[in-house]
Protein backbone atom coordinates (compact mmCIF):
# COMPACT_ATOMS: atom_id res chain seq x y z
CA UNK A 1 0.00 0.00 0.00
CA UNK A 2 1.15 3.55 -0.64
CA UNK A 3 2.12 5.40 2.51
CA UNK A 4 5.28 7.31 1.62
CA UNK A 5 4.91 10.02 -0.97
CA UNK A 6 7.41 11.31 -3.48
CA UNK A 7 8.65 14.56 -1.96
CA UNK A 8 10.37 15.67 -5.15
CA UNK A 9 9.44 19.18 -6.24
CA UNK A 10 10.47 21.69 -8.88
CA UNK A 11 11.97 24.93 -7.57
CA UNK A 12 13.54 27.98 -9.16
CA UNK A 13 17.31 27.56 -9.12
CA UNK A 14 17.72 31.28 -8.46
CA UNK A 15 15.80 30.87 -5.18
CA UNK A 16 18.13 28.07 -4.07
CA UNK A 17 21.19 30.11 -4.99
CA UNK A 18 19.94 33.25 -3.23
CA UNK A 19 19.20 31.27 -0.07
CA UNK A 20 22.66 29.67 -0.17
CA UNK A 21 24.35 33.07 -0.63
CA UNK A 22 22.44 34.52 2.33
CA UNK A 23 23.42 31.53 4.42
CA UNK A 24 27.08 31.85 3.42
CA UNK A 25 27.10 35.54 4.35
CA UNK A 26 25.71 34.64 7.77
CA UNK A 27 28.41 31.99 8.23
CA UNK A 28 31.18 34.41 7.27
CA UNK A 29 29.89 37.05 9.70
CA UNK A 30 28.72 34.72 12.49
CA UNK A 31 29.82 35.06 16.08
CA UNK A 32 31.47 32.06 17.71
CA UNK A 33 28.19 31.08 19.38
CA UNK A 34 26.27 31.17 16.10
CA UNK A 35 29.04 29.80 13.89
CA UNK A 36 28.21 26.10 13.95
CA UNK A 37 24.48 26.65 13.32
CA UNK A 38 25.31 28.99 10.42
CA UNK A 39 27.77 26.53 8.91
CA UNK A 40 25.30 23.64 9.12
CA UNK A 41 22.63 25.73 7.43
CA UNK A 42 25.03 26.69 4.61
CA UNK A 43 26.37 23.13 4.30
CA UNK A 44 22.90 21.63 3.91
CA UNK A 45 21.92 24.25 1.34
CA UNK A 46 25.14 23.70 -0.64
CA UNK A 47 24.63 19.95 -0.59
CA UNK A 48 21.06 20.35 -1.80
CA UNK A 49 22.15 22.53 -4.71
CA UNK A 50 25.09 20.27 -5.59
CA UNK A 51 22.74 17.27 -5.61
CA UNK A 52 20.14 18.97 -7.79
CA UNK A 53 22.72 20.21 -10.30
CA UNK A 54 24.38 16.80 -10.49
CA UNK A 55 21.01 15.14 -11.12
CA UNK A 56 20.42 17.69 -13.89
CA UNK A 57 23.82 17.02 -15.44
CA UNK A 58 24.71 20.71 -15.15
CA UNK A 59 28.36 21.72 -15.58
CA UNK A 60 28.30 24.01 -12.53
CA UNK A 61 27.74 21.01 -10.22
CA UNK A 62 31.52 20.68 -9.75
CA UNK A 63 31.77 24.23 -8.37
CA UNK A 64 29.06 23.57 -5.82
CA UNK A 65 30.68 20.25 -4.93
CA UNK A 66 33.82 22.22 -4.09
CA UNK A 67 31.73 24.54 -1.91
CA UNK A 68 30.05 21.62 -0.12
CA UNK A 69 33.51 20.20 0.62
CA UNK A 70 34.74 23.59 1.85
CA UNK A 71 31.77 23.97 4.18
CA UNK A 72 32.22 20.43 5.53
CA UNK A 73 35.88 21.29 6.24
CA UNK A 74 34.80 24.50 7.96
CA UNK A 75 32.20 22.70 10.07
CA UNK A 76 34.76 20.24 11.41
CA UNK A 77 37.34 23.00 11.91
CA UNK A 78 34.79 25.06 13.86
CA UNK A 79 34.96 22.48 16.63
CA UNK A 80 38.44 23.75 17.40
CA UNK A 81 37.83 27.38 16.35
CA UNK A 82 40.25 27.11 13.42
CA UNK A 83 37.91 28.18 10.63
CA UNK A 84 39.22 30.31 7.76
CA UNK A 85 36.24 32.45 6.75
CA UNK A 86 38.18 34.04 3.86
CA UNK A 87 37.91 30.75 1.95
CA UNK A 88 34.11 30.82 2.29
CA UNK A 89 34.00 34.49 1.29
CA UNK A 90 35.92 33.60 -1.87
CA UNK A 91 33.35 30.95 -2.75
CA UNK A 92 30.59 33.47 -2.15
CA UNK A 93 32.10 35.65 -4.87
CA UNK A 94 32.53 32.68 -7.22
CA UNK A 95 28.98 31.36 -7.01
CA UNK A 96 27.14 34.70 -6.94
CA UNK A 97 26.95 35.09 -10.71
CA UNK A 98 26.75 31.45 -11.70
CA UNK A 99 24.41 30.68 -14.59
CA UNK A 100 22.01 27.95 -13.51
CA UNK A 101 19.04 26.17 -15.09
CA UNK A 102 15.72 27.94 -14.59
CA UNK A 103 14.33 25.18 -12.39
CA UNK A 104 15.79 22.23 -10.51
CA UNK A 105 14.28 19.13 -8.94
CA UNK A 106 14.92 18.73 -5.21
CA UNK A 107 13.93 16.17 -2.60
CA UNK A 108 14.12 16.59 1.17
CA UNK A 109 17.01 14.74 2.85
CA UNK A 110 14.89 12.70 5.23
CA UNK A 111 17.43 12.24 7.99
CA UNK A 112 18.08 15.98 8.30
CA UNK A 113 14.40 16.86 8.00
CA UNK A 114 12.68 14.16 10.06
CA UNK A 115 15.01 11.81 11.93
CA UNK A 116 17.53 13.98 13.79
CA UNK A 117 20.44 12.80 11.69
CA UNK A 118 23.14 15.34 12.42
CA UNK A 119 26.06 15.47 9.95
CA UNK A 120 28.69 15.67 12.71
CA UNK A 121 27.85 12.09 13.71
CA UNK A 122 29.17 10.86 10.36
CA UNK A 123 32.41 12.70 10.95
CA UNK A 124 32.74 10.96 14.31
CA UNK A 125 32.07 7.59 12.67
CA UNK A 126 35.09 7.92 10.38
CA UNK A 127 37.26 7.08 13.39
CA UNK A 128 36.11 3.47 12.88
CA UNK A 129 36.90 3.31 9.17
CA UNK A 130 40.56 2.37 9.66
CA UNK A 131 41.46 2.48 5.93
CA UNK A 132 44.17 0.06 4.84
CA UNK A 133 46.19 2.90 3.31
CA UNK A 134 46.09 6.65 3.01
CA UNK A 135 43.84 6.72 -0.07
CA UNK A 136 40.08 6.92 0.45
CA UNK A 137 37.38 7.07 -2.22
CA UNK A 138 34.00 8.21 -0.91
CA UNK A 139 30.75 7.48 -2.77
CA UNK A 140 27.68 9.35 -1.53
CA UNK A 141 24.14 8.28 -2.40
CA UNK A 142 22.06 11.21 -3.50
CA UNK A 143 20.03 12.87 -1.95
CA UNK A 144 21.33 13.06 1.64
CA UNK A 145 24.52 11.18 0.83
CA UNK A 146 25.72 14.22 -1.09
CA UNK A 147 26.17 16.24 2.08
CA UNK A 148 27.14 13.28 4.24
CA UNK A 149 29.84 12.20 1.79
CA UNK A 150 31.36 15.68 1.99
CA UNK A 151 31.44 15.45 5.79
CA UNK A 152 33.03 11.99 5.71
CA UNK A 153 35.59 13.21 3.17
CA UNK A 154 36.46 16.20 5.35
CA UNK A 155 36.91 13.96 8.38
CA UNK A 156 39.14 11.58 6.42
CA UNK A 157 41.28 14.51 5.22
CA UNK A 158 41.45 15.73 8.81
CA UNK A 159 43.00 12.35 9.67
CA UNK A 160 45.63 12.67 6.97
CA UNK A 161 44.07 10.71 4.10
CA UNK A 162 44.07 11.63 0.43
CA UNK A 163 40.39 11.69 -0.52
CA UNK A 164 38.30 11.64 -3.68
CA UNK A 165 34.54 12.02 -3.58
CA UNK A 166 31.71 11.36 -6.00
CA UNK A 167 27.94 10.83 -5.78
CA UNK A 168 25.49 8.48 -7.48
CA UNK A 169 21.74 7.99 -7.66
CA UNK A 170 20.70 4.33 -7.75
CA UNK A 171 17.62 3.70 -9.90
CA UNK A 172 14.98 1.04 -10.42
CA UNK A 173 12.53 -0.72 -8.11
CA UNK A 174 12.94 0.38 -4.47
CA UNK A 175 13.63 -3.22 -3.43
CA UNK A 176 16.09 -3.88 -6.25
CA UNK A 177 18.05 -0.74 -7.09
CA UNK A 178 20.81 -0.61 -9.70
CA UNK A 179 23.83 1.72 -9.82
CA UNK A 180 25.62 2.76 -12.99
CA UNK A 181 28.76 4.88 -12.92
CA UNK A 182 29.50 7.43 -15.62
CA UNK A 183 32.61 6.89 -17.78
CA UNK A 184 34.44 9.56 -15.80
CA UNK A 185 33.49 7.92 -12.49
CA UNK A 186 34.52 4.52 -13.84
CA UNK A 187 38.01 5.82 -14.64
CA UNK A 188 38.27 7.46 -11.20
CA UNK A 189 37.26 4.24 -9.46
CA UNK A 190 39.66 2.03 -11.43
CA UNK A 191 42.53 4.45 -10.82
CA UNK A 192 41.71 4.53 -7.10
CA UNK A 193 41.49 0.73 -6.97
CA UNK A 194 44.91 0.52 -8.61
CA UNK A 195 46.23 2.67 -5.73
CA UNK A 196 44.59 0.21 -3.30
CA UNK A 197 42.20 2.86 -1.99
CA UNK A 198 39.57 2.08 0.59
CA UNK A 199 36.04 2.72 -0.75
CA UNK A 200 33.43 4.18 1.60
CA UNK A 201 29.76 4.16 0.56
CA UNK A 202 27.82 6.82 2.50
CA UNK A 203 24.08 7.18 3.02
CA UNK A 204 21.41 7.28 5.70
CA UNK A 205 19.39 4.14 6.22
CA UNK A 206 19.34 1.36 5.23
CA UNK A 207 15.61 1.32 4.66
CA UNK A 208 13.36 -1.70 4.26
CA UNK A 209 15.41 -3.24 1.46
CA UNK A 210 19.00 -2.02 1.75
CA UNK A 211 19.12 -2.26 -2.04
CA UNK A 212 20.53 1.22 -2.71
CA UNK A 213 23.62 0.70 -0.57
CA UNK A 214 24.07 -2.86 -1.85
CA UNK A 215 23.73 -1.77 -5.47
CA UNK A 216 26.70 0.60 -5.13
CA UNK A 217 28.82 -2.15 -3.57
CA UNK A 218 27.86 -4.49 -6.43
CA UNK A 219 28.75 -1.84 -9.03
CA UNK A 220 32.15 -1.28 -7.41
CA UNK A 221 32.81 -5.01 -7.42
CA UNK A 222 31.97 -5.18 -11.13
CA UNK A 223 34.74 -2.62 -11.69
CA UNK A 224 37.25 -4.80 -9.88
CA UNK A 225 37.08 -3.34 -6.37
CA UNK A 226 37.48 -6.18 -3.83
CA UNK A 227 34.62 -6.40 -1.34
CA UNK A 228 37.23 -6.38 1.43
CA UNK A 229 38.10 -2.80 0.41
CA UNK A 230 34.49 -1.57 0.67
CA UNK A 231 32.86 -0.11 3.80
CA UNK A 232 29.21 0.87 4.16
CA UNK A 233 28.87 3.94 6.39
CA UNK A 234 25.18 4.32 7.23
CA UNK A 235 22.89 5.37 10.05
CA UNK A 236 22.33 2.00 11.70
CA UNK A 237 22.96 -1.73 11.53
CA UNK A 238 19.78 -3.34 10.18
CA UNK A 239 18.16 -6.67 10.91
CA UNK A 240 19.77 -8.22 7.84
CA UNK A 241 17.29 -11.09 7.71
CA UNK A 242 14.44 -8.60 7.26
CA UNK A 243 15.98 -6.69 4.32
CA UNK A 244 13.83 -7.03 1.19
CA UNK A 245 16.51 -6.81 -1.52
CA UNK A 246 17.33 -10.01 -3.43
CA UNK A 247 19.88 -12.11 -1.50
CA UNK A 248 20.23 -9.20 0.89
CA UNK A 249 21.56 -11.19 3.85
CA UNK A 250 24.33 -12.80 1.79
CA UNK A 251 25.31 -9.57 0.03
CA UNK A 252 25.28 -7.54 3.24
CA UNK A 253 27.28 -10.11 5.24
CA UNK A 254 30.20 -9.84 2.82
CA UNK A 255 30.68 -6.14 3.53
CA UNK A 256 32.11 -4.23 6.44
CA UNK A 257 29.55 -1.89 7.97
CA UNK A 258 30.12 1.14 10.18
CA UNK A 259 27.04 2.70 11.77
CA UNK A 260 27.10 6.37 12.69
CA UNK A 261 26.65 6.74 16.42
CA UNK A 262 22.96 7.06 17.30
CA UNK A 263 23.47 10.18 19.36
CA UNK A 264 22.63 13.80 18.69
CA UNK A 265 23.20 17.20 20.16
CA UNK A 266 20.19 17.62 22.40
CA UNK A 267 19.20 20.67 24.42
CA UNK A 268 21.34 20.73 27.56
CA UNK A 269 18.47 20.04 29.98
CA UNK A 270 16.67 17.36 27.95
CA UNK A 271 16.06 14.51 30.38
CA UNK A 272 13.15 12.10 29.89
CA UNK A 273 12.73 10.40 26.53
CA UNK A 274 9.18 10.76 25.23
CA UNK A 275 9.97 9.37 21.77
CA UNK A 276 8.55 6.30 20.09
CA UNK A 277 5.20 6.46 21.86
CA UNK A 278 6.71 6.73 25.34
CA UNK A 279 4.78 9.98 25.84
CA UNK A 280 1.64 7.86 26.30
CA UNK A 281 2.79 6.49 29.66
CA UNK A 282 2.98 10.08 30.97
CA UNK A 283 -0.43 11.19 29.65
CA UNK A 284 -2.62 8.10 30.11
CA UNK A 285 -3.17 6.25 33.40
CA UNK A 286 -4.08 2.99 31.64
CA UNK A 287 -2.18 1.44 28.68
CA UNK A 288 -5.50 0.05 27.45
CA UNK A 289 -6.45 3.58 26.39
CA UNK A 290 -3.23 4.33 24.52
CA UNK A 291 -3.64 5.39 20.88
CA UNK A 292 -1.76 3.33 18.30
CA UNK A 293 1.58 4.69 17.10
CA UNK A 294 4.37 3.71 14.73
CA UNK A 295 7.31 4.23 17.10
CA UNK A 296 10.08 4.11 14.49
CA UNK A 297 8.77 7.11 12.53
CA UNK A 298 7.88 9.37 15.44
CA UNK A 299 9.91 12.53 15.89
CA UNK A 300 12.37 12.57 18.79
CA UNK A 301 10.87 14.14 21.91
CA UNK A 302 12.38 14.83 25.33
CA UNK A 303 10.99 16.39 28.48
CA UNK A 304 13.18 18.96 30.18
CA UNK A 305 14.73 18.19 33.54
CA UNK A 306 12.32 20.53 35.36
CA UNK A 307 9.30 19.23 33.39
CA UNK A 308 8.33 22.62 31.96
CA UNK A 309 9.41 22.15 28.33
CA UNK A 310 8.95 19.47 25.71
CA UNK A 311 11.75 19.33 23.15
CA UNK A 312 10.75 17.97 19.77
CA UNK A 313 12.90 17.51 16.69
CA UNK A 314 11.47 19.56 13.79
CA UNK A 315 14.37 19.58 11.30
CA UNK A 316 17.98 20.72 11.02
CA UNK A 317 18.94 24.00 9.39
CA UNK A 318 16.77 25.02 6.44
CA UNK A 319 14.61 21.91 6.78
CA UNK A 320 13.35 22.98 10.19
CA UNK A 321 12.66 26.60 9.27
CA UNK A 322 9.17 26.14 7.78
CA UNK A 323 7.86 23.87 10.59
CA UNK A 324 9.18 26.33 13.17
CA UNK A 325 7.48 29.23 11.43
CA UNK A 326 4.16 27.35 11.39
CA UNK A 327 4.54 26.46 15.08
CA UNK A 328 5.17 30.10 15.95
CA UNK A 329 2.16 31.27 13.93
CA UNK A 330 -0.07 28.81 15.78
CA UNK A 331 1.39 29.76 19.16
CA UNK A 332 0.90 33.48 18.47
CA UNK A 333 -2.75 32.75 17.67
CA UNK A 334 -3.04 30.81 20.96
CA UNK A 335 -3.86 27.52 19.27
CA UNK A 336 -0.77 25.79 20.59
CA UNK A 337 1.71 26.26 23.45
CA UNK A 338 4.46 28.85 23.14
CA UNK A 339 7.51 27.62 21.27
CA UNK A 340 11.17 28.61 21.00
CA UNK A 341 14.07 27.46 18.86
CA UNK A 342 16.20 25.13 21.01
CA UNK A 343 18.91 24.71 18.31
CA UNK A 344 20.22 21.58 16.59
CA UNK A 345 16.83 21.02 14.99
CA UNK A 346 14.82 20.97 18.23
CA UNK A 347 11.88 23.17 19.15
CA UNK A 348 11.05 23.81 22.81
CA UNK A 349 7.31 23.76 23.54
CA UNK A 350 5.88 24.84 26.87
CA UNK A 351 4.54 21.74 28.60
CA UNK A 352 0.91 21.97 29.61
CA UNK A 353 -0.75 20.57 32.71
CA UNK A 354 -3.39 18.91 30.59
CA UNK A 355 -4.97 15.66 29.48
CA UNK A 356 -5.52 14.39 25.92
CA UNK A 357 -9.08 14.40 24.64
CA UNK A 358 -11.17 11.42 23.51
CA UNK A 359 -13.98 11.10 20.92
CA UNK A 360 -16.43 10.94 23.81
CA UNK A 361 -15.49 14.57 24.62
CA UNK A 362 -17.05 15.78 21.37
CA UNK A 363 -19.76 18.36 22.01
CA UNK A 364 -21.02 21.61 20.53
CA UNK A 365 -18.09 23.56 21.99
CA UNK A 366 -15.57 21.21 20.41
CA UNK A 367 -17.33 21.25 17.05
CA UNK A 368 -17.06 25.03 17.10
CA UNK A 369 -13.39 24.81 18.03
CA UNK A 370 -12.63 22.30 15.26
CA UNK A 371 -14.40 24.47 12.69
CA UNK A 372 -12.49 27.58 13.81
CA UNK A 373 -9.20 25.74 13.73
CA UNK A 374 -9.76 24.49 10.18
CA UNK A 375 -10.61 28.04 9.13
CA UNK A 376 -7.43 29.29 10.84
CA UNK A 377 -5.44 26.65 9.01
CA UNK A 378 -7.04 27.63 5.68
CA UNK A 379 -6.11 31.28 6.20
CA UNK A 380 -2.68 31.06 7.80
CA UNK A 381 -1.12 27.91 6.30
CA UNK A 382 -1.98 28.45 2.65
CA UNK A 383 0.50 27.38 -0.01
CA UNK A 384 1.03 27.08 -3.76
CA UNK A 385 -1.48 25.05 -5.74
CA UNK A 386 -0.41 21.38 -5.63
CA UNK A 387 -1.48 18.49 -7.86
CA UNK A 388 -4.21 16.17 -6.66
CA UNK A 389 -2.90 13.25 -8.74
CA UNK A 390 -0.59 11.81 -6.03
CA UNK A 391 -3.59 11.41 -3.71
CA UNK A 392 -5.65 9.88 -6.50
CA UNK A 393 -2.88 7.37 -7.20
CA UNK A 394 -2.55 6.53 -3.50
CA UNK A 395 -6.30 5.96 -3.35
CA UNK A 396 -6.25 3.74 -6.46
CA UNK A 397 -3.46 1.57 -5.11
CA UNK A 398 -4.71 1.26 -1.55
CA UNK A 399 -8.27 0.47 -2.66
CA UNK A 400 -6.92 -2.23 -4.96
CA UNK A 401 -4.65 -3.71 -2.31
CA UNK A 402 -7.32 -3.73 0.38
CA UNK A 403 -10.42 -4.71 -1.56
CA UNK A 404 -8.92 -6.46 -4.63
CA UNK A 405 -11.03 -4.14 -6.75
CA UNK A 406 -10.00 -1.65 -9.37
CA UNK A 407 -11.10 1.83 -8.40
CA UNK A 408 -10.74 4.88 -10.61
CA UNK A 409 -11.18 8.26 -8.88
CA UNK A 410 -11.38 9.98 -12.28
CA UNK A 411 -11.80 13.70 -11.75
CA UNK A 412 -13.06 13.23 -8.18
CA UNK A 413 -11.82 15.75 -5.71
CA UNK A 414 -10.68 19.31 -6.10
CA UNK A 415 -8.15 21.57 -4.44
CA UNK A 416 -10.01 24.79 -3.80
CA UNK A 417 -8.02 25.97 -0.76
CA UNK A 418 -4.44 24.64 -0.87
CA UNK A 419 -2.77 24.39 2.54
CA UNK A 420 -0.06 22.69 4.50
CA UNK A 421 -2.60 20.69 6.44
CA UNK A 422 -2.37 19.72 10.08
CA UNK A 423 -2.89 16.03 9.22
CA UNK A 424 -3.06 15.13 12.92
CA UNK A 425 -6.65 15.86 13.89
CA UNK A 426 -6.88 12.88 16.27
CA UNK A 427 -8.46 13.62 19.67
CA UNK A 428 -5.25 12.75 21.53
CA UNK A 429 -3.53 15.64 19.71
CA UNK A 430 -5.87 18.06 21.52
CA UNK A 431 -5.20 18.78 25.20
CA UNK A 432 -7.58 20.09 27.87
CA UNK A 433 -5.71 22.07 30.52
CA UNK A 434 -6.68 22.61 34.16
CA UNK A 435 -8.22 25.98 33.29
CA UNK A 436 -10.57 24.41 30.77
CA UNK A 437 -8.72 25.66 27.68
CA UNK A 438 -8.16 23.31 24.74
CA UNK A 439 -4.84 23.36 22.91
CA UNK A 440 -3.69 21.82 19.63
CA UNK A 441 -0.38 19.97 19.60
CA UNK A 442 1.82 18.36 16.93
CA UNK A 443 0.57 20.71 14.24
CA UNK A 444 3.53 21.95 12.23
CA UNK A 445 5.16 19.13 10.27
CA UNK A 446 3.02 16.06 9.52
CA UNK A 447 1.55 17.16 6.20
CA UNK A 448 4.97 18.36 5.09
CA UNK A 449 6.96 15.18 5.78
CA UNK A 450 7.57 12.08 3.64
CA UNK A 451 4.07 10.67 4.21
CA UNK A 452 0.88 11.66 2.45
CA UNK A 453 -0.84 14.04 1.94
CA UNK A 454 1.76 16.74 1.26
CA UNK A 455 0.32 20.11 0.30
CA UNK A 456 -3.38 19.58 -0.31
CA UNK A 457 -6.86 21.01 0.24
CA UNK A 458 -8.16 22.01 3.66
CA UNK A 459 -10.74 19.26 3.14
CA UNK A 460 -8.04 16.79 4.26
CA UNK A 461 -8.26 18.23 7.78
CA UNK A 462 -12.05 18.43 7.63
CA UNK A 463 -12.12 14.75 6.69
CA UNK A 464 -9.55 13.94 9.38
CA UNK A 465 -11.67 15.62 12.04
CA UNK A 466 -14.81 13.76 10.91
CA UNK A 467 -13.11 10.36 10.89
CA UNK A 468 -10.98 10.71 14.01
CA UNK A 469 -13.67 12.23 16.19
CA UNK A 470 -16.17 9.58 15.01
CA UNK A 471 -18.75 12.23 14.12
CA UNK A 472 -22.29 11.15 13.39
CA UNK A 473 -24.35 12.80 10.66
CA UNK A 474 -25.74 15.50 12.92
CA UNK A 475 -22.26 16.42 14.16
CA UNK A 476 -20.91 16.45 10.59
CA UNK A 477 -23.63 18.80 9.45
CA UNK A 478 -23.05 21.21 12.35
CA UNK A 479 -19.26 21.07 11.88
CA UNK A 480 -19.30 21.70 8.12
CA UNK A 481 -21.98 24.37 8.35
CA UNK A 482 -20.01 26.29 10.97
CA UNK A 483 -16.78 25.96 8.97
CA UNK A 484 -18.60 27.25 5.85
CA UNK A 485 -20.01 30.18 7.83
CA UNK A 486 -16.54 31.14 9.10
CA UNK A 487 -14.66 30.62 5.86
CA UNK A 488 -17.18 31.13 3.06
CA UNK A 489 -16.06 27.70 1.82
CA UNK A 490 -18.71 25.01 1.30
CA UNK A 491 -16.48 21.93 1.23
CA UNK A 492 -19.22 19.32 1.15
CA UNK A 493 -18.86 18.55 -2.57
CA UNK A 494 -15.11 17.95 -2.14
CA UNK A 495 -15.46 15.96 1.04
CA UNK A 496 -16.35 12.44 -0.24
CA UNK A 497 -13.02 12.14 -2.07
CA UNK A 498 -11.01 13.41 0.90
CA UNK A 499 -12.83 11.18 3.37
CA UNK A 500 -11.95 8.16 1.30
CA UNK A 501 -8.38 9.31 0.58
CA UNK A 502 -7.72 10.14 4.23
CA UNK A 503 -8.97 6.73 5.36
CA UNK A 504 -7.03 4.97 2.61
CA UNK A 505 -3.79 6.59 3.74
CA UNK A 506 -4.38 5.93 7.43
CA UNK A 507 -5.30 2.32 6.66
CA UNK A 508 -2.06 1.83 4.71
CA UNK A 509 -0.08 3.58 7.45
CA UNK A 510 -1.46 1.26 10.13
CA UNK A 511 -0.97 -1.86 7.99
CA UNK A 512 2.68 -1.00 7.27
CA UNK A 513 3.37 0.01 10.88
CA UNK A 514 1.91 -3.26 12.17
CA UNK A 515 4.33 -5.22 10.00
CA UNK A 516 7.35 -3.48 11.50
CA UNK A 517 6.29 -3.13 15.13
CA UNK A 518 5.20 -6.24 17.00
CA UNK A 519 4.54 -4.47 20.30
CA UNK A 520 2.00 -2.15 18.67
CA UNK A 521 0.49 -4.72 16.30
CA UNK A 522 -2.78 -5.25 18.15
CA UNK A 523 -3.54 -1.53 18.50
CA UNK A 524 -2.59 -0.86 14.90
CA UNK A 525 -4.70 -3.75 13.63
CA UNK A 526 -7.75 -2.37 15.44
CA UNK A 527 -7.12 1.10 14.04
CA UNK A 528 -6.68 -0.33 10.53
CA UNK A 529 -10.08 -2.00 10.67
CA UNK A 530 -11.71 1.26 11.72
CA UNK A 531 -10.14 3.09 8.78
CA UNK A 532 -11.07 0.23 6.46
CA UNK A 533 -14.72 0.72 7.35
CA UNK A 534 -14.50 4.34 6.18
CA UNK A 535 -13.18 3.31 2.75
CA UNK A 536 -16.05 1.11 1.62
CA UNK A 537 -17.23 2.42 -1.77
CA UNK A 538 -19.18 4.13 -3.01
CA UNK A 539 -19.37 7.47 -1.29
CA UNK A 540 -21.89 9.49 -3.27
CA UNK A 541 -21.00 13.01 -4.29
CA UNK A 542 -23.43 15.59 -3.05
CA UNK A 543 -23.65 19.27 -2.31
CA UNK A 544 -25.22 18.69 1.08
CA UNK A 545 -23.40 17.32 4.10
CA UNK A 546 -26.59 15.69 5.32
CA UNK A 547 -26.84 13.71 2.07
CA UNK A 548 -23.28 12.36 2.13
CA UNK A 549 -23.44 8.59 2.13
CA UNK A 550 -20.52 7.90 4.47
CA UNK A 551 -20.27 4.24 5.40
CA UNK A 552 -20.51 3.66 9.14
CA UNK A 553 -20.21 7.34 10.05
Amino acid sequence: MLVYRDGKREVRAAELLDALCRSLRCAVAASSRQLQDSLIDALLRAGELECALTDAGDRSASLFAELTDALADALLSSRSDRIDTSRLANYLNRIAGTALPVTLSVSPPEGFAYYALQPQRYADATEELRPAGKNVFVVGLRTIGTTLSAVVSAAARYRGCAVERTTVRPTGHPFDRRTEFTPAQTKQIRDAAARQASFVIVDEGPGMSGSSLLSVADALEELGVPRSDVVLLCAHQPNVAALCAPRAADRWSRLRVVAAQPKFDMPHDAATDWSGGQWRSHLYPDPASWPAVWPQVERLKFLSRDGTRLYKFEGIGPFGAAPMERAQIAAAARWSPRVEDARNGFAAYARLNARPLHPSDLDATLLELLARYCDFRRREMSCRQPSLEPLREMLRVNMREEFSEEYEPGDEGEIAHPVIADARMMPHEWLLDVDGRIWKTDLCSHADDHFYPGATDIAWDLAGAIVEWEMDRDAIEVFLARYAQLSGDDASARLPFFLRAYSAFRLGFCRMAAQSCAEERERLARAAEEYRAQMRPPLERSGSAAQLQMAQI
